[in-house]
């Protein structure tokens, strides 16, 4: 459930332009939530690209399958996709047997190479040798493929063009998996970047003994920078010494920086920093020269769950999916230490609620309930008191996490039932927390009359995306009529400002 009509996804910077110049708690604000800002719009571009590459992937595919595919029964479309999937996944043993072959007829010219043991581990090819031993034999491996697949339809042009167009669009360049391994890189470094800003910050703002004793400014630094008095040069030069030493001192320094200084451990904030230290050992496994495979220093660096499985000197692969899970494991991590460290630091309402409570409902709509539940539940912890204005939404929101992960216990059902809420908005949630379908019928009636004599509130129909209304209508699909029988009624459907107190 978003912020009232709407206001929730407005993010820090809304009409900034035209508003009167801002006072030193809007500025605070605002230098607090830049961190955050920046890196999330990091995250959301990479992700962007990903589903652009998966995008033109199931493009290319539908062309190449689209002149037969329509020919076909579904029945039978499936039946021939299954075939070739089985025969695309069997390229990697025929390779493998014809590069084998072929070392063993070269062993066999050499004449003194000894026969090795079945059971003897084989050390990995690099990947440009395999690359060269590849390009000897895969065309003969496509040929032999594309021959048995001309055996099952020998005499069914329809069924064999399909079955080859199929091939060929599971056998093209996986743009994708070359996508994530490079937007690793920028995801890591766009992380570590943060948490070096949130330092930053603490040590421009709070003090620059924050974090402890600076630096010291060697002279030929003081040389350049000293004369300038009208700043704090070298201040800042030793400020950024000291962000660069705490980003480089890795999780460790990470750790024990914000425990001993911000005063609550990150493994306990919201996010998972085993898969946080995962994806930091992959990034730097692939910047030492192994060639993408896995190193004895990169298992090292793992837990026992994330190590099985797992062998030496195996092909370290990032595929979309991975990278799409590591991007909401950085944003929620991001978010809950965002908050906390500004709680710690800048108590005073140095936070913009409103931007992370968006951030949250955004998890919501994608169903990382766990994920949005860490927000809101941070956001009660640091900022969104009884009696702060978001409180409302914020809880009702919190709620809905926990009733969707199914974690619910009767002190929270006792809660929710004592909840008392007059704005009819939010009444709305409490009533699909409360299961009331007569309450929520006509909270969505009032509100749908407030919405009709005020045009900044948010469209009646556009409700229909809430989570929390998603979640009443799985339950009452009937209820859908209540958003769609009467239409907008004039309301333009903008994103409006007002809350409730």
């Amino acid at each position: 459930m978003s912020d009232q009509k709407g206001a929730a996804s407005s993010g820090v910077g809304q009409d900034r332009g035209t508003q009167a110049p801002a006072t030193t708690s809007k500025k605070a604000t605002l230098i607090t939530t830049s961190p955050i800002l920046i890196f999330l719009d990091l995250l959301d571009k990479c992700r962007r690209l990903v589903e652009i590459a998966e995008e033109e992937g199931r493009s290319a595919k539908s062309s190449l399958t689209r002149p037969y595919s329509n020919r076909l029964p579904v029945r039978e479309r499936v039946a021939i996709e299954a075939r070739v999937s089985k025969l695309s996944k069997s390229r990697g043993h025929r390779l493998s047997k014809a590069i084998d072959d072929w070392y063993e007829a070269l062993r066999n010219e050499l004449g003194s190479q000894p026969e090795p043991s079945p059971d003897s581990p084989v050390y990995p090819i690099a990947s440009e040798q395999l690359f060269s031993a590849l390009a000897f034999h895969s065309e003969e491996v496509e040929a032999s493929i594309l021959e048995e697949m001309r055996s099952f339809y020998e005499d069914d042009d329809v069924r064999y063009n399909f079955a080859l167009a199929h091939y060929r669009s599971l056998t093209r360049p996986d743009l994708t998996q070359v996508l994530a391994t490079s937007l690793l890189s920028t995801a890591i470094y766009g992380f570590e970047n943060y948490l070096g800003a949130l330092a930053r910050t603490a040590l421009n703002v709070a003090g620059s003994e924050s974090l402890g004793d600076l630096p010291d400014v060697p002279f030929d630094i003081v040389r350049s920078y000293g004369q300038n008095v009208a700043t704090n040069d070298l201040e800042r030069w030793a400020i950024d010494r000291r962000v660069e030493d705490f980003v480089r001192g890795g999780y460790p320094e990470w750790r024990d920086t914000f425990s001993r200084w911000a005063k609550f451990n990150i493994e306990q904030t919201g996010g998972n920093w085993s898969t946080i230290r995962e994806a930091i050992a992959r990034n730097k496994a692939y910047g030492r020269g192994t060639g993408g495979r896995i190193d004895a220093e990169y298992l090292a660096s793992l837990d026992s769950e994330q190590a099985a499985g797992l062998t030496l000197w195996g092909e370290l692969v990032t595929s979309a999916s991975y990278f799409r899970s590591l991007s909401d494991e950085l944003e929620v991590t991001a978010c809950c230490l965002g908050l906390r460290w500004t709680r710690q630091f800048l108590p005073n309402g140095a936070a913009d609620v409103t931007f992370y409570a968006d951030r949250a409902v955004r998890l919501e709509q994608r169903e990382l309930w766990g994920h949005a539940l860490a927000v809101f539940s941070t956001l009660l912890d640091t900022f969104v008191h009884s009696d702060h204005s978001d409180f409302n939404v914020t809880k009702i929101n919190e709620w809905l996490c926990r009733r969707q992960l199914g974690t619910e216990d009767e002190a929270m059902r006792q809660a929710i039932d004592r909840f008392q809420i007059t704005d009819s908005y939010y009444r709305l949630g409490l009533m699909v927390l409360k299961r009331d379908w007569d309450g929520f019928a006509i909270a969505v009636a009032e509100y749908e009359v407030e919405a009709r004599n005020d045009k900044s509130l948010r469209d009646l129909h556009d409700m229909l995306n809430q989570p929390i209304v998603k979640r009443a209508l799985k339950e009452r699909p009937d209820l859908k009529s209540l958003f769609t029988s009467s239409g907008p009624q004039g309301v333009n459907g903008r994103r409006g400002k007002r809350r409730s107190k």
